[in-house]
């Protein structure tokens, strides 16, 4: 019996950060790099290549590579690959390679080992728990505006999403049904109207919202035009390209580039320590069971062993790679535990009234939650 949770008491010199909805981002320490063949030489470049790439998507940082002496760690990426492996490319794929690339060389990183290097730089190791990012996407590419919608494909959906992966940022889609129209018109999204934008996400309860603008401009040549909410702030951005890809990809970096300054901190002093963790509202083995399997999927969580169990709580002990903050941080953008209303601990005795039987000691924790039903 060794199972269970995590919570939110987010301790901040500033505050408690409120609960959002957020996504897990499977893969977080892997890549695929395309290869023409198997010699070293080419797997080696290819592996630093995906060392850029995962370091950038665990960190949040776009510009890590600017770190005095990270630059040198980056032509020693085969020391922290965990594991490899080639696979042929699917004829999808090589018709979307002008290259000509036949194979794919996908690698893992040691999780443990990209942790301690960015922390060794002063750089966050952001975990897997991240918010959601709503994105109303409108496409023009030939005179028609059109929403893509949660069921919709397009080659510019694809390559959004293609970005989103690289730099590790969950997003989602509009369902675009009789709810989304009768608050929001396409030339709403098109104009950028904040009002009405921000009422139809309020169903979405993403903690950030995406007006992107993609159309062909004079010349057949590519406009994008951003535009995030997130913390009650708006940052706007437009690009120009020749390709889709060159106004979609910049667009997504900036969108990683502000999320990740508010939730990816940087905290080397932490380091690895011990962190406990009371969670009250487990009465049945099923909820010992969901906590415990929420608490050990965390980001930055090795170890995971209850310490005490009583009938409607349970003390943890954690080992976080990121110690309390990185925890705090974490369980506060998932939907499993929240900050509990106070309550006295079993055993106290209120005002004026009469003495009670002596119960268990109260349980002392760095971080106390309640499970959400």
């Amino acid at each position: 019996m060794r199972r269970l949770i995590p919570a939110l008491v987010f301790l901040l010199a500033a505050g408690s950060m409120p609960a959002v909805f957020a996504a897990e981002v499977p893969d977080l320490y892997e890549a695929e790099v395309p290869v023409f063949g198997q010699e070293r030489a080419e797997r080696d470049t290819a592996m630093a290549s995906a060392f850029v790439e995962v370091l950038v998507r665990v960190s949040g940082r776009g510009a890590l590579a600017a770190a005095p002496g990270l630059a040198e760690e980056l032509a020693r990426a085969p020391r922290y690959v965990e594991q490899y492996r080639y696979r042929k490319r699917t004829p999808e794929e090589m018709a979307a390679d002008p290259a000509g690339h036949e194979q794919v060389l996908w690698i893992r990183f040691n999780a443990r080992a990209v942790d301690r290097l960015l922390r060794r730089y002063g750089l966050p190791a952001w975990g897997r728990t991240r918010p959601v990012t709503l994105v109303w996407l409108v496409v023009d590419d030939g005179g028609q505006r059109r929403l893509i919608a949660n069921d919709a494909r397009h080659p510019v959906r694809r390559l959004l999403e293609q970005a989103a992966r690289r730099r590790g940022i969950p997003v989602r889609f509009p369902l675009w049904d009789l709810q989304d129209r009768t608050r929001l018109q396409v030339s709403d999204v098109w104009a950028n109207f904040e009002e009405p934008l921000l009422a139809a996400s309020d169903r979405y309860q993403a903690e950030a919202v995406a007006a992107v603008r993609i159309y062909r401009g004079v010349g057949g040549g590519w406009q994008g035009r951003w535009s995030l909410y997130a913390a009650g702030r708006r940052h706007d951005w437009a690009f120009t390209g020749a390709e889709a890809a060159e106004v979609v990809g910049p667009g997504v970096d900036e969108v990683a580039e502000v999320l990740a300054a508010r939730f990816a901190r940087a905290e080397p002093e932490l380091g690895e320590g011990e962190v406990t963790v009371l969670v009250r509202g487990v009465r049945t083995l099923a909820d010992y069971d969901r906590v415990w399997r929420y608490l050990s999927g965390l980001g930055g969580v090795d170890q995971v062993q209850p310490v005490v169990l009583r009938p409607d709580r349970v003390l943890f002990r954690l080992r976080s790679r990121g110690g309390r903050l990185a925890l705090a941080q974490a369980v506060a953008l998932g939907d499993v535990l929240a900050s509990p209303p106070p309550e006295p601990e079993p055993g106290a005795t209120p005002a004026h009234a009469n003495p009670a039987p002596a119960g268990p000691a109260p349980l002392q924790a760095d971080l106390v939650y309640r499970l959400i039903p």
